[in-house]
């Protein structure tokens, strides 16, 4: 992408300096989700990262500045507080 971007093509030289930075902000930025049932409460959605050796996990994402955890939660994982 870097290459074929003529936008992002300074960027070429610094692109680990660029990934060590966005790794360490993804790991200070806060996450919300939420833990999702199926209606017998016998089985939850789990979720796997796409990165060799990644967990599962409940869905969540990371939250906007001063965003509610409750508004993060809902936002990531698309859901509907007035389902039935």
């Amino acid at each position: 992408m870097f290459k074929s971007c003529t936008a992002l093509r300074p960027y070429i030289a610094h692109l680990d300096d660029i990934y060590k930075d966005f790794n360490n902000y993804k790991f200070r930025v806060p996450v919300s989700g939420a833990i999702i049932l199926d209606d017998t409460y016998e089985r939850c959605l789990l979720v796997k990262g796409w990165k060799a050796g990644a967990s599962w996990s409940f869905p969540r994402g990371k939250r906007n500045k001063d965003e509610e955890d409750h508004t993060c939660a809902v936002r990531e994982v698309n859901f509907c507080l007035y389902h039935q």
